[in-house]
Parts: C-alpha cells; structure tokens; sequence
C-alpha cells in the first residue's frame, strides 16, 4: 500500500512540474466582461469580476486563494468587510477610487495598490461614471482558508481623508531603478512616509538595499519592491513593479516561494528550460517553487506587478505581546501566552449553586474594550454572529455575556468609577484547561481577530469562580 501510495505522489508531482506553460497563463478578459454581480460584500451597484484561470483550475502550492479581475463598475464598490483568514490586495488598474480601511476613507489614484491586512477591515467605491479596471490578489492563513463578516455598509458619500491613513503603493515608473538587489523594503506605515509624499505610495524600497545581485537580471530591467513581508501577517512576501525594456530578457530564479506575474502593459514571453508561452496585457502567470524563468519583451516595454507567497508559515508577532495561542490580549502587562487568565463573574450563572466552594468551580474571563462609537452595532452584531457560534463549539463552554457601559448620566448617578472602556465580553469555561483548548481552537483566531479589529483597545482579568448565584 505504500508503494502504492508513493507512486501516486510521485506521478501527481511529476504531472505538476511537467504543466505546459500555456496552461499556467490566464487572460483578465475585458473585452467579454462576466456577468454583473450587485451588491458584493452588501456594497453598491455591480461589478463583472471572477478568477482569472487557470488560478482557479491549477492549485498552487503555497495558500493563494485567487486572482480576482474585472470591471467595477460607475457609482459601485465593495462593501466594508472583513476577512479574518486571509489577506487581500486591491489593485486599481486605471482611473481613481475611493478606497477604506478600518472606516478612514481616501482616494487613491491608479495604478495603484492597497493591502487589506489580516483583520482590517476593508471597501472600496467608484463615485465616477467611469468603469475601472480592477484586481484583487488574495493569499489565506492556511491553504482553503477563507471567510467573511460584512459591516453592512457600502461607504457612499463618507468623509474623505485628504491623506491616506493606511498602507497603499502606486506603480510609480519614475521610482524604478535598474537591476536593484532583492532587500525587503521599508512599509510605509499608516499616516508617516504617506503623508511626507502624498500619492506617492510611501517609497518604500526607495534609495536602500542596492547592491548585490539583481532580483530581475537584465539589460536595462527596472525593478522597485513595493511592499514587503513586514505588510503581511500570512505567507504573502513581497509586490514586486517590474519593466522589461523592449527587446531585452530578463531572468528570475525564484527560490523557496511561488510568483504571481500580471502583464500591466506590453508584450512578450516567458520560458523554463524546457517551454515557453507568450504574454501580453492582462495576461497572468504563476511560477513553480524554485523555477527559474526567462522574459523576454517584444516590440513594446514588458511591464508587470509580481506577487510573491513564500512556501513557509511566518512566525506571527502581534501587537502588544499576543500570543496566537492566547485567549486574549496582553493589555496591561500579563505574561506573553497566557492571555485571560481566569476571572470571577458576579451573576454569570454557571450553574454550580450558590455556595462558596473551597476549589474553582469554574473559569470566567472579562475582556474591555474601548469600542468607537461608529463600530458599535458592528461589535454587538459580531459578538451574537461571531463570537457565540465559535466558542458554542468549544469543549467545557459554560456561557458567555455582552456588556455594554451605561450612559454617562446613569453612570454618575449611580457613582460609577470613571473608565473610557465600554464594552465587556464575559465567557465563562468549567476548566482553564478547556479555556486553553479553546484559544488553540481553529474558531479563536477567527472571533478573537473579529473582536480586536472593532476594539482595538483592550485589557482583562482572570479569576477562579469560587461561587455563583442564578436567579433566572
């Protein structure tokens, strides 16, 4: 049975890497547009958009869940959602938009890019009459990962911020520079280099990390990376801006990861050792792992944006001491990992009587959160959507609450302690060792990611129950 088993992987590999190169070259056909879709992530309007094959028929190796390409159409967009599993990037091909992360709103003007980080929330509108060009690259946590949690909101006529408040990168030729090294480059973080260059997609991997040898060899390449991992949380590595002088080559050994080639403009074709394809605009191609490969331009500049997934999981650093494992944030000081401790709750009704126990009957951990109030009814409706459903699924689960703070009136009447937190998710475990199952859970990321996206802001206490009362 093993060697049975053996051959078939052995045959099943040998099929992949023997895949004709035509076969991995798609088309954003603009010219047959698919049929129109409304009301995408409860945004307005419609849009024509679907993968572009063969991404959709040839699975890759690394967790790459599509290449979105369409047409978006005048007074449409995508609602603001969020993806808790994945990361996405928007990219504008021509024209301009409105795009929004985390409710601040901008316009950005083609060819440009925005990543939609893990956990951020994300939409975007057209407010011309214009139809614009469109592409969407999105890379999961795992491979087949996915999800969504719409806020029900498609961002028409909102605030606009005159500068951006959010990672972005234009495919600006003039920042190009000929055969540069492959460094990661410097983020442009939210507010800084943005705003000391607006529209100018933060710079990053401008003027360091030259030297070396070329990420693209070739006379006459110019190459500038865009974003690199340090943007990414999943295994999404870099956005590379590529151009290929008519008549010239270039080559890329591409190690330990997988690329995705999009023609912007031009004409040309790829080789391995072994195949070739043609290329021109609007054409995609994937790579195999460790492949190198050949462009050469034709009559025209072979101009490409190239994203990067690397075959290995990023060890995940999040803000503030999280741990992946974790229950909860570090908030204020508590050891990195063990998040939420264990908490007392007055009334949560474990069901264990109301007599004082000499051992903990059971878990509870409170978590505040300073929620804004323009996200809200999101927090409430991803507490009952997100947040129950997951942890109804955990071994051990006893019962959770949401509280939210009186007004401030009713809060001074009764002598309440001052606190900008207004909102509490109590839940509430029979053992802190199921508690810890549940942080390992696969649903934790997910309703964890949901609750700290909305409520940024957050601390905790953890207790043993040593006694409870229900009178329900």
């Amino acid at each position: 049975m093993k060697k049975i088993l053996l051959l078939l992987f052995s045959a099943l590999t040998i099929s992949a890497m023997a895949q004709p190169i035509k076969n991995r070259i798609g088309l954003n056909d603009i010219v047959n547009p698919r049929p129109k879709q409304t009301r995408i992530h409860e945004g307005a309007g419609s849009m024509s958009f679907g993968q572009i094959a063969p991404m959709r028929d040839v699975p890759m190796q690394t967790p790459v869940t599509y290449l979105h390409a369409g047409l978006l159409y005048g007074k449409s967009g995508i609602g603001q959602h969020f993806h808790h599993t994945m990361e996405e990037m928007y990219v504008l091909l021509e024209g301009e938009a409105e795009f929004t992360i985390n409710g601040r709103t901008a316009v950005i003007k083609a060819p440009a890019m925005v990543p939609c980080k893990l956990g951020d929330a994300h939409g975007l509108y057209n407010p011309s009459d214009k139809t614009l060009r469109w592409l969407n690259f999105g890379v999961a946590m795992r491979k087949g990962a996915s999800d969504a949690f719409n806020l029900g909101d498609d961002r028409v006529g909102v605030v606009l911020d005159k500068t951006p408040s959010f990672v972005f990168g234009r495919l600006d030729k003039s920042l190009l520079r000929e055969n540069p090294a492959p460094v990661t480059a410097n983020a442009t973080p939210a507010g800084a280099a943005v705003a000391a260059a607006p529209q100018r997609g933060g710079r990053p991997g401008f003027g360091r990390g030259f030297g070396g040898p070329p990420a693209y060899v070739g006379e006459g390449v110019k190459y500038r990376r865009v974003l690199g991992p340090e943007i990414f949380k999943t295994q999404w590595d870099h956005v590379d801006h590529v151009i290929i002088p008519a008549g010239k080559s270039a080559t890329r050994q591409i190690d330990g990861m997988e690329e995705i080639f999009y023609v912007v403009s031009g004409n040309g074709s790829v080789a391995n050792a072994e195949d070739k394809g043609d290329l021109k605009q609007d054409n995609s191609f994937y790579s195999k792992v460790n492949e190198k490969l050949t462009f050469a331009a034709g009559d025209k500049d072979l101009e490409m944006i190239v994203v990067g997934i690397s075959t290995t999981p990023k060890t995940l650093t999040l803000p503030a001491g999280i741990a992946m494992n974790s229950g909860v944030g570090q908030g204020q000081g508590a050891p990195a990992g063990q998040g939420g401790l264990r908490t007392p709750t007055p009334g949560m009704g474990v069901g264990i009587g109301s007599e004082i126990a000499a051992t903990p009957r059971a878990t509870a951990l409170q978590m505040d959160f300073i929620v804004p109030k323009d996200k809200a009814e999101a927090f409430e409706k991803m507490y009952s959507e997100i947040y129950v459903p997951a942890m109804k699924k955990q071994q051990g689960y006893v019962e959770s609450r949401l509280l939210r703070l009186y007004p401030a009136d009713v809060e001074k009447s009764i002598e309440g302690e001052a606190t900008t937190y207004n909102y509490q998710i109590q839940i509430s475990f029979l053992t802190e060792a199921d508690r810890k199952k549940w942080t390992q859970s696969k649903e934790h990321p997910i309703a964890w990611g949901a609750a700290t996206a909305l409520g940024a802001t957050y601390k905790w206490r953890g207790y043993d129950v040593m006694g409870a009362d229900n009178n329900r």
